[in-house]
């Protein structure tokens, strides 16, 4: 009697780490290059969300491409312009604007510590 109950329990148990064990992998760390130089990124490290999603601080990697990265504060969006062409994302937003046409991403712009992040392939 007493072994089967040491039975249920070892399955139990067996089954329980088996459930935690894939949320315990460690995530890849990602790189960024532009022009093949490997981007830094000194206060926040891009990472792959919840949904394997890329997300990258906006502007270590866009001032790495020459554009010049702006924050409004009251409308909770980064605009990130070159030349002749302005995008802009706004915070919890899966829309965004290049030249003032709207696309849209699978996830949304976000703040992770104080820096906004973006869904790498969505520029």
């Amino acid at each position: 009697m007493i072994f089967k109950k040491f039975k249920y329990l070892f399955m139990a148990l067996l089954l329980g780490v088996m459930m935690i064990a894939p949320m315990a992998e460690a995530a890849p760390d990602v790189t960024v290059k532009v022009d093949g130089n490997v981007v830094a990124f000194p206060d926040q490290k891009p990472y792959i969300d919840s949904n394997d999603r890329t997300m990258v601080p906006v502007r270590a990697p866009m001032e790495a491409m020459g554009c010049q990265v702006d924050w409004g504060d009251q409308t909770r969006q980064a605009t990130i312009t070159k030349g002749e062409t302005t995008a802009a994302f706004t915070i919890g937003s899966n829309t965004y604007a290049v030249n003032g046409q709207n696309k849209t991403m699978d996830t949304q712009a976000v703040i992770t510590g104080g820096c906004i992040f973006i869904f790498l392939t969505s520029i």
